[in-house]
């Protein structure tokens, strides 16, 4: 009763890079390159459902295991049928060698590429040519100059100015995950008025207008937080449009909201 999670499962980064392909970004013929196990398959779950609810569709997939280093059968099958969009859901050593070869092999001259997730440090390993026009979703980005929300662009940048001046570089998604957690916890003990585990609980539960770096949040009843910046939609940068190591890409969009968790009765509540 006490445990809630500031992160999501697979099942919504394919429901959410659904949304951002086909209700964002008008991509709905899709071939997406999977990997073969439970992240794999949960995010293709994900992306079908909203394939059905969007009218995007998937033309075709293939899946291989992680380390897998020779993409180069799948990228040409991928490019004889000119999907309107490339998505992989590979992650570390495997995206980079992915994107990689699908720069190489020409796939960026017909079609859109996408990876479903990334952070920073799997984003600098990527090599200049193949990053500039990669669209991927992350849970959160350190520079967000020229947001519509002003305000969340602010914390942001409060938030990664910090920690550049503590750690000499930008804040990661992952280590922000870590982050949002510490941060919602403070401000449940704050409310809570105690450390006692259940009064926290109990506020947490309640309050619907945590704020912080995932903007204003609250979480449902199977204690998932729910934010309308569940993930941000970049796109990679061209190398003259870099302004350091850690300028990989611009920010195009956002996606989140109740929906994009897997529903309440499916889930058993």
């Amino acid at each position: 009763d006490g445990t809630f999670s500031v992160a999501f499962t697979p099942w919504s980064i394919g429901y959410l890079s659904g949304g951002a392909l086909i209700k964002g970004m008008g991509k709905k013929k899709i071939y997406y390159l999977s990997r073969s196990d439970s992240w794999g398959k949960t995010i293709h779950d994900g992306l079908k459902v909203a394939c059905k609810e969007y009218g995007g569709e998937i033309i075709d997939f293939a899946e291989v295991p992680s380390g897998t280093v020779d993409f180069s059968s799948i990228i040409n099958k991928a490019k004889s049928l000119k999907p309107d969009v490339f998505v992989s859901c590979h992650f570390g050593g495997d995206a980079i060698a992915a994107f990689k070869q699908a720069y190489e092999l020409g796939l960026y001259k017909v079609t859109t590429v996408f990876s479903t997730w990334i952070t920073n440090v799997v984003a600098s390993g990527i090599p200049d040519n193949a990053l500039n026009g990669l669209y991927a979703l992350m849970y959160s980005y350190h520079n967000l100059e020229g947001f519509e929300d002003k305000e969340l662009a602010k914390v942001t940048k409060e938030y990664s100015d910090a920690h550049m001046k503590k750690w000499n570089e930008p804040p990661d998604a992952y280590g922000t995950i870590a982050y949002v957690a510490t941060e919602l916890l403070f401000q449940g003990i704050e409310k809570a008025g105690s450390f006692d585990g259940k009064k926290i609980a109990k506020v947490m539960k309640e309050t619907k207008d945590f704020k912080g770096v995932k903007g204003t949040v609250y979480f449902r009843e199977d204690h998932e937080m729910v934010s309308k910046y569940l993930a941000f939609l970049g796109k990679g940068k061209a190398p003259g449009e870099k302004k350091g190591k850690w300028d990989l890409f611009k920010i195009e969009g956002y996606f989140g909201g109740d929906s994009a968790l897997p529903s309440l009765k499916s889930l058993g509540y």
